[in-house]
């Protein structure tokens, strides 16, 4: 696979820059940003629900049944 390379003799701290520049600006919308925000912190809060849940079960698991329903009904 041949790569076209900008040539090395035309190569300035300003073309860099411009480089760098354009990698990294305007590549996702902001509305792009926010939902995957939003989706990333929805994604943590669900996977800390299971884990409290997954928590809670294991609390319970050897327990009374009639203890526990009393308890529920406080």
């Amino acid at each position: 696979m041949v790569v076209d390379k900008f040539p090395e003799e035309e190569r300035t701290f300003e073309t860099r820059v411009k480089f760098i520049k354009e990698l990294f600006s305007n590549k996702f919308k902001n509305y792009q940003i926010m939902a995957h925000c939003i989706e990333h912190k929805l994604d943590r809060s669900y996977e800390s629900y299971i884990k409290d849940i997954h928590k809670c079960s294991w609390q319970l698991e050897n327990k009374d049944p009639i203890d526990v329903l009393k308890r529920i009904d406080r």
